[in-house]
């Protein structure tokens, strides 16, 4: 089976992916109100973590550092720090795997959610928000550009 994975979304990686299985598959009973903790890791080294919540009715994302402080910025999504979101108890294992996964790799988007204490894996990107999404204030997207460390 060949599918066009690319284009509708900006994601030319995903152009002219052939033989493409799709699974889909139920963790939980109502995966709507789950947070999606998204992992920005730049060498193998985890910078940033983005939790996106009410994704099917008014979309949102807060920013936090590895140690769970809130980061008053946004990327795409309005962010909402009157929000709580409460340290997730598995954070050290997602930064774990997220260091495993990203090792030697310039800069790698690790997703992971975690649902009833068990952590499963969403998905591996390389460009977040296809490489179009808007960061501010621009002294933060300055910032981490400056994460980023490309070898000669």
């Amino acid at each position: 089976m060949a599918k066009n994975c690319g284009f509708s979304d900006s994601l030319w990686g995903g152009y002219k992916i052939s033989d493409t299985l799709y699974l889909v598959w139920s963790i939980c009973e109502n995966c709507e109100g789950i947070e999606d903790y998204k992992i920005f890791n730049f060498n193998g080294v985890p910078k940033l973590i983005e939790v996106d919540y009410d994704r099917f009715v008014n979309h949102k994302r807060n920013l936090y550092t590895v140690n769970w402080e809130y980061i008053d910025a946004r990327i795409q999504y309005p962010s909402d720090s009157q929000h709580f979101i409460q340290k997730p108890e598995r954070l050290l294992q997602i930064l774990d795997l997220s260091k495993k996964l990203s090792l030697g790799i310039p800069h790698l988007r690790t997703d992971f959610y975690i649902i009833d204490g068990k952590v499963y894996f969403g998905e591996l990107t390389f460009y977040h928000e296809s490489g179009m999404g808007k960061i501010s204030p621009p002294e933060f997207e300055m910032e981490m550009s400056n994460w980023l460390e490309l070898k000669d």
